[in-house]
């Protein structure tokens, strides 16, 4: 009798061994990826001209910028404030020299996806800018 039962176990287990390896395994379909985004240098992606509301900055790739302000008035021509210098990027933050300036003032900067937005904040000035690339 036990000769049967260990028989009967053995003969059920190697069913369902087989049962299991029977199924067709599902093929594997490929994912779709998203679209690769390459990031460039900073001292490459700022170059060109960036805008947000009355503010534009054009930054050259020969490291100057020009940095235009227009207030808001009554009648146009509304008052424009404007500065250059020249900039450089280090240790993660740009600084800009501003011609005739003592001080240079340092920007925390940081990149929308895709590098097509730049947000620039400044503790100096206690303001920052959603800037998007021009034309």
């Amino acid at each position: 009798m036990l000769r049967l039962f260990v028989l009967a176990s053995v003969a059920l287990t190697l069913s369902l061994g087989a049962c299991g390896s029977s199924e067709k395994k599902k093929t594997d379909t490929p994912t779709e990826t998203a679209p690769t985004v390459t990031t460039r240098p900073d001292s490459e992606a700022i170059v060109g001209t960036w805008q947000a509301g009355t503010t534009t900055i054009k930054f050259t790739a020969d490291g100057k910028y020009t940095w235009n302000e227009t207030r808001a008035c009554g009648a146009p021509p509304c008052p424009t404030t404007s500065s250059n210098g020249t900039y450089q990027f280090r240790n993660g933050k740009l600084y800009l020299n501003a011609a005739g300036a003592d001080t240079t003032e340092v920007v925390e900067f940081q990149w929308a996806p895709g590098q097509d937005g730049l947000m620039l904040n400044s503790n100096k000035q206690g303001k920052s800018w959603n800037l998007m690339r021009g034309m």
